[in-house]
């Protein structure tokens, strides 16, 4: 997010308008009956997309098609939380006093946001990192692999396939992430050679546990 904390919006108005700015919330609207609808705010709902001719009226949640249908988080809450997270300043106690958070919600958007970061470098054609006498460092995890849209399906609490990933990272310039099937040394090493350049000087925590697995390759 490309702003300072003092830019950010103080109200959900503000916030909409921040997000349309971005191109995350529709620009515009249209109800069922193809007529134009306009953006509608009141103090005592949220804000509403809402069809000009009276004949129609017909209403719209400004969140219906866009990346966040079918989150409850208020859309300003949202917006704060992702410049923090994005600062690194998500810790849950953080999200609490600072965001009025509870525990549960801010757990659940910062796996939501791993999960975001995870699936665009995924769709990222794969370039190879590091080099010699670079540090390269690796890491595993294991993600939920949506197979409704990710937003909903990751909220509504479905059991869905998990996805095991391998991250790459040199500080410098790039990151890479790729899938793996398990998270066997055999696998790991390949996922390496796949991703990692020659002579780089690998970090991470599951390189002491490998002892086929040389410091650097």
């Amino acid at each position: 997010m490309d702003c300072t904390i003092w830019q950010l919006p103080n109200d959900e108005g503000s916030a909409i308008k921040m997000l349309q700015d971005y191109r995350i919330i529709h620009r515009e609207g249209q109800c069922s009956n193809n007529h134009q609808m306009k953006l509608m705010f009141s103090s005592k709902e949220a804000p509403k997309w809402q069809c000009y001719l009276r004949s129609c009226r017909e209403k719209e949640r400004t969140r219906t098609q866009t990346w966040f249908d079918g989150l409850r988080l208020p859309i300003l809450t949202a917006v704060r939380f992702i410049y923090m997270w994005c600062q690194e300043l998500n810790s849950i106690d953080l999200c609490e006093m600072q965001l009025e958070m509870n525990h549960n919600t801010a757990v659940d958007w910062n796996n939501y946001l791993r999960e975001v970061c995870a699936n665009a470098l995924l769709s990222r054609p794969n370039i190879e990192i590091g080099g010699s006498n670079k540090i390269v460092e690796i890491y595993k995890s294991l993600f939920t692999k949506n197979a409704l849209p990710l937003q909903n399906a990751f909220f509504a609490g479905h059991a869905l396939p998990k996805q095991r990933v391998f991250g790459g990272l040199y500080r410098e310039t790039k990151m890479n992430v790729s899938t793996i099937l398990d998270r066997s040394a055999k696998t790991l090493m390949t996922a390496i050679e796949e991703n990692i350049a020659d002579e780089s000087d690998i970090v991470g925590a599951r390189m002491r546990q490998m002892n086929c697995i040389n410091s650097s390759i």
